[in-house]
């Protein structure tokens, strides 16, 4: 199991491998968010198929790209989405990505 979390100052995202009998929790890695970005998160989606990590803002006139999606194993920005919006769904491979833009 893998959790992700914001940082208590809102500027990042750390995905972390959880605590164990035997081991304390361990940051897998973590992604430093837009400046305009920091403080509106509203969601962090796994992808289906384990390879992606989508990490949806809130809607907010200063934000400039309201979606990103990020590499699962390193945490690296693969892509981002303009504008802000509402995200609906992903397909069950993980391929396609419903997504309704506002200007």
């Amino acid at each position: 199991m893998t959790v992700a979390t914001e940082s208590s100052g809102g500027g990042r995202i750390q995905l972390w491998e959880p605590a164990s009998d035997k081991d304390a929790a361990r940051e897998l890695w973590s992604w430093t968010m837009p400046a305009d970005c920091r403080g509106h998160l509203r969601a962090v989606h796994f992808v289906p198929g384990g390879k992606r990590v989508l990490a949806e803002m809130a809607g907010h006139a200063s934000i400039k790209e309201s979606l990103f999606m990020l590499d699962a194993k390193t945490g690296k920005q693969l892509s981002a989405v303009r504008g802000w919006g509402l995200y609906d769904s992903i397909s069950p491979e993980g391929r396609f990505m419903a997504y309704t833009a506002y200007k």
